[in-house]
């Protein structure tokens, strides 16, 4: 399980590591046309399983870092934290709102 999803994480992520073979095109531009959020979904669902089924020492290590490269997409998905004048100014409208609403 582990060896296919390397195979499968290597086709996504280095597809010029196996240009030889055929469908690699075709694997690489479905994985470049995925979203952030959707690459982290698939990346630590796939890190959960095999530890599910087979909770030894080699396999928890070996999917933690799968699973940290699908929490760092998760967190390119949810993007740049605003700079501090515009959160303030957003608190402030928020603030605003919610006393005239009273």
């Amino acid at each position: 399980m582990q060896m296919l999803i390397a195979i499968l994480v290597l086709l996504f992520e280095c597809p010029y590591c196996c240009l030889m073979v055929t469908f690699v095109q075709k694997v690489s531009q479905f994985a470049d046309n995925r979203t952030y959020w959707q690459k982290a979904l698939m990346y630590t669902i796939s890190a959960i399983v095999p530890i599910c089924l087979c909770a030894g020492i080699s396999t928890i290590t070996g999917n933690l870092c799968l699973f940290v490269a699908g929490v760092f997409y998760g967190l390119m998905a949810l993007g740049k934290k605003a700079d501090r004048d515009s959160m303030i100014m957003t608190a402030a409208q928020q603030d605003l709102e919610m006393n005239t609403n009273q």
